[in-house]
């Protein structure tokens, strides 16, 4: 049902409520809805137009015919193929540059310092983090299954974190608790 029509993306004129008005499911392909459409009276002109010009393509469409999938590129674009990058920038909220945007991410940069400039600027996918942009994501720690998931419980507070087998690798020199006392 993703499909264009004369009049358009149908999901772009029903929405996800559309579906359901017109009696057919979301991952219906054109030709099932097709035949599982029956007469109805719709409350709104756009669902009755729509109907009506499925009934329409109903009468002249080969049973036999195959679906062709297509995808939103952008803008009212319709493409075979699907475009990872294309869908990302299109769902993504496009922010300023920041400033030390450079002085994290530049071609030559070595993961290891990248990362510490991550932690020192607290910028970290962390629970707490990904818990302010969206209420239904998993924010307890994944080592130790307690506590909201900080940058300074995971890294510095975490039982296994405090183990210095661990954190000798990481640290090499001084072992230190707490990020606030690093600094």
């Amino acid at each position: 049902m993703y499909s264009t029509s004369l009049l358009g993306p149908l999901f772009d004129i029903t929405g996800p409520r559309g579906f359901i008005d017109l009696g057919v499911t979301a991952s219906k392909t054109v030709a099932e809805a097709l035949s599982s459409i029956r007469k109805r009276n719709h409350n709104t002109e756009n669902l009755q137009l729509i109907h009506n010009m499925l009934q329409t393509y109903r009468n002249r469409t080969p049973e036999d015919a195959a679906d062709k999938p297509q995808w939103k590129a952008s803008g009212d674009v319709y493409k075979p193929f699907f475009n990872t990058k294309t869908t990302w920038l299109q769902l993504r909220q496009e922010g300023s540059v920041l400033d030390w945007y450079k002085g994290v991410w530049f071609s030559h940069s070595t993961p290891k310092y990248s990362f510490c400039a991550w932690l020192a600027i607290n910028r970290l996918a962390t629970g707490d983090r990904m818990l302010s942009g969206n209420s239904n994501v998993h924010s307890s720690c994944v080592l130790c299954q307690q506590s909201l998931e900080t940058r300074n419980h995971l890294f510095f507070n975490v039982a296994a974190a405090q183990t210095r087998g661990i954190c000798s690798g990481l640290v090499q020199r001084s072992m230190v608790l707490s990020f606030n006392a690093k600094i």
